[in-house]
């Protein structure tokens, strides 16, 4: 292998590992994100629960589109006035 062929595989090795960290750390965000909405989120049908806790229907349709809107980029609170909006407060 020569010196410059070296090079580029060091390179090359270098910016996959890097990018391979940052899709851990923006999924480790996402997750955590997903995690402290859900939690805080209350369900509609059975308001003493979160949506995270409740085992109702529109609950779980409700962590769906809470994932969905996550990955779509959405802060937090632009999902939780689509939520307030939608369902109320």
């Amino acid at each position: 292998m020569t010196k410059r062929s070296a090079v580029r595989f060091t390179l090359f090795t270098l910016i996959l590992t890097l990018s391979f960290t940052a899709a851990v750390w923006a999924s480790n965000e996402i997750e955590e994100r997903y995690e402290h909405l859900t939690h805080s989120i209350r369900c509609v049908v059975c308001q003493n629960q979160s949506i995270a806790e409740s085992s109702a229907t529109i609950a779980s349709d409700m962590k769906n589109w809470v994932r969905s809107a996550l990955d779509e980029g959405k802060s937090d609170q632009e999902i939780k006035d689509a939520l307030t909006l939608r369902y109320g407060d």
